[in-house]
């Protein structure tokens, strides 16, 4: 076996290839791939003949079956039908190391002794195959790095669709919670309205105070609902990725994408193939979301208004 190895290796040195010192023994390394010759000795058998102690066990086993036929099955097998031993025969295979042993490209081919050629004799048909096995080794790798690509980039893809859809999901429920705030400006100042009206007399200093409150709460209101406002939080929660924006057709920055409408209970968005959302800016410059409800530029409260819908 060593004097097959050592011709091996010489036959591939001289072809301009080399070794390299593996753990349990030497790598042939071929056109940058490593391969390895196992030999190991094949066996021949013949048939087993029952032996004194295995006959008595079956006599045992049939008169235990007569008292109990349900416990002592009568198909048992009390001896193998062959028995192995070394041949004398040499069996070589070739291996590549870098493959896991389950892994049917991990055998390369296959030789041993035979009647019309001993393995000496078929080291030219192991040389040949080496280099047909590195060819293989390098296209299955190939392969497999394909598919490992394919299915990181299906990782990856699936992994930004899911953070997509997580930021639809957020950008819908910051338009709800927005729309609910609205709501409650309207019927703040509607209240205000009613309590400038109310408390203009004397002695309604609790009222006044009252009045302030709503006002103040009014204010603050206003500036959350305010574009800039509206757009700083947009980025503080991070409701846009790179890409959203062009996707939907917007200009780079344009965070305010959504316009929120009320009609009784209802939220209605609106989309436009060829505009990008605004908030409106009315004559008295504030945004479309702090126009008085009756006193917006058509007439008409502004967020009813079908032609002061921002656009989406």
């Amino acid at each position: 076996m060593v004097l097959i190895l050592e011709t091996v290796a010489r036959t591939l040195e001289r072809l301009g290839h080399t070794t390299a010192d593996a753990k349990n023994g030497v790598d042939l390394v071929v056109d940058g791939e490593k391969l390895r010759l196992l030999f190991h000795e094949t066996k021949d058998k013949s048939e087993h003949h029952p032996t004194a102690g295995e006959l008595a066990e079956k006599a045992t086993w049939d008169a235990n079956r007569l008292i109990s036929p349900t416990l002592y099955n009568s198909d048992r097998k009390h001896w193998r039908s062959w028995d192995h031993f070394p041949s004398g025969r040499i069996s070589l295979t070739l291996v590549s190391p870098s493959w896991t042993s389950w892994s049917t490209d991990r055998i390369l081919g296959r030789w041993h002794d035979r009647k019309a050629a001993a393995l000496e004799q078929q080291l030219n048909e192991v040389v040949v195959a080496m280099y047909a096995g590195v060819a293989l080794l390098k296209h299955n790798r190939a392969k497999l790095e394909e598919r490992q690509r394919l299915h990181q980039e299906e990782m990856e893809r699936r992994e930004r669709e899911r953070a997509r859809q997580d930021r639809i999901a957020k950008r819908e429920a910051f338009v709800r919670q927005k729309a609910k705030e609205h709501a409650e400006l309207v019927e703040l100042r509607s209240f205000s309205r009613h309590l400038d009206g109310e408390t203009a007399g004397p002695d309604m200093r609790n009222a006044a105070a009252i009045a302030a409150v709503t006002r103040d709460m009014i204010d603050r209101l206003e500036n959350c609902l305010s574009g800039l406002a509206l757009d700083e939080e947009i980025k503080r929660l991070k409701l846009y990725a790179d890409g959203d924006l062009a996707q939907e057709n917007c200009p780079s920055g344009s965070y305010l994408d959504v316009a929120i409408a009320i009609d009784h209970s209802a939220i209605a968005t609106s989309k436009s193939p060829s505009t990008c959302p605004r908030w409106p800016r009315w004559p008295d410059g504030l945004n479309g979301f702090l126009v008085d409800q009756e006193a917006g530029p058509s007439g008409r409260d502004p967020l009813r208004d079908q032609s002061a819908r921002i656009p989406h």
